[in-house]
């Protein structure tokens, strides 16, 4: 096993089978996990959304998840050429979910945000499961290098697209204020810096970062706010709001992700 920022508890269990296998399966479904979520999110438009509800639009969504998957594969696990079985398992059961989730929210509207938390817990099951079935198979599992690199690319998606998804929907759900769209790239910006500055840890350019982060998120509901309102309005506990979540959305991220590479 490659030294690494996997810690040596990983390689004392590496020395038994049972420990190698536990392990292996660890480690891949992290790689299926973020093929997982870049196809649901940043690779999911606005478009594939609304025709999700056709059987073209289910269909043209699993094989965006399929290419990235594949992608993902080819690039960090071996060997790779005999990936395709399991991914396809995997993205039969992603249909059915999905096809699943249709009917119910078609049927049970006003429950879609118990629909969309227990879509993505099916998900998070399935590749759980097929992770376990490749690593049985026998296929590498990822050096520690690799697998830093998947997290912090994972870490990101988290903070950025994950959370503007899943706030947009509990907001529509709970029907409370959300956060202008015109806001969201700059908010996900923000988040993203605050992220990666964290991981940094106390450098330069974790500090710069992380200052230039506050600085984008004050600044840009500063802004907002004399846009649209009188000034003493910049004060309304809104903007303040989204400016506390987003800061505790990069800072949970980046302790979940910064304890995976311990």
């Amino acid at each position: 096993m490659s030294d690494g920022a996997i810690v040596p508890f990983l390689e004392i269990q590496a020395i038994s089978g049972s420990g190698y296998m536990e392990l292996g399966t660890i480690n891949m479904f992290w790689y299926l996990l973020l093929a997982h979520f870049l196809g649901d999110y940043p690779f999911q438009t606005d478009w594939i959304v609304k025709i999700k509800t056709t059987w073209f639009g289910l269909l043209l969504h699993v094989g965006v998840h399929l290419l990235t998957a594949m992608i993902i594969m080819l690039y960090w696990v071996r060997p790779a050429q005999n990936a395709w079985v399991y991914l396809m398992v995997l993205m039969i059961s992603h249909l059915v979910i999905d096809f699943s989730k249709n009917i119910f929210s078609h049927s049970h509207p006003q429950y879609f945000l118990v629909a969309y938390f227990f879509d993505q817990g099916l998900h998070i099951i399935s590749i759980a499961a097929v992770a376990f079935w490749m690593t049985q198979a026998g296929f590498d599992m990822p050096n520690a290098e690799q697998l830093t690199a998947v997290f912090v690319i994972l870490g990101l998606v988290l903070v950025t697209d994950v959370w503007r998804i899943t706030e947009r929907i509990w907001s529509y759900s709970a029907q409370s204020p959300c956060s202008p769209q015109r806001l969201a790239l700059l908010r996900m910006l923000g988040r993203a810096c605050l992220f990666v500055s964290v991981l940094s840890g106390p450098f330069a350019l974790g500090i710069s970062l992380g200052l230039f982060a506050i600085m984008l998120l004050v600044g840009i509901y500063w802004c907002e706010m004399k846009e649209g309102h009188r000034f003493y309005d910049v004060f309304n506990w809104f903007p303040w709001r989204l400016a506390g979540v987003d800061i505790t959305i990069a800072l949970l991220g980046a302790v979940f992700i910064g304890t995976l590479m311990l």
